[in-house]
């Protein structure tokens, strides 16, 4: 007969597993950290669902990373989204027309 182990109580097996699941958890954290929403176009990116929404504003998400504008691939490098303030109010989507001068 194999000798039992014990501490605090609890078998080997009992502590084994409680730190298979604290190492399991500690890893699905560290890998969301600095996690994206990918989306290949503009337009997914318009199209997000209430679902990936929530996401961004809960801190799931960083941000979106947007693969191309009109096409995946069509800009030099993703292009990175952050979640910003609404207030003040940004105004109506216009499309992408608004002109920004950078100085």
């Amino acid at each position: 007969m194999s000798p039992r182990y014990s501490l605090n109580g609890c078998s080997f097996s009992q502590i084994a597993a409680s730190i298979y699941l604290l190492l399991r958890y500690a890893l699905k954290e560290k890998n969301m950290e600095n996690q994206f929403l990918i989306k290949n176009t503009m337009t997914d990116m318009r199209a997000l669902s209430a679902t990936e929404i929530t996401a961004l504003q809960n801190g799931t998400y960083d941000g979106v990373e947007l693969l191309g504008y009109y096409e995946k691939g069509d800009t030099a490098a993703p292009i990175i989204y952050y979640l910003a303030p609404i207030s003040p109010d940004p105004g109506a989507d216009d499309g992408g027309r608004q002109e920004v001068h950078l100085r």
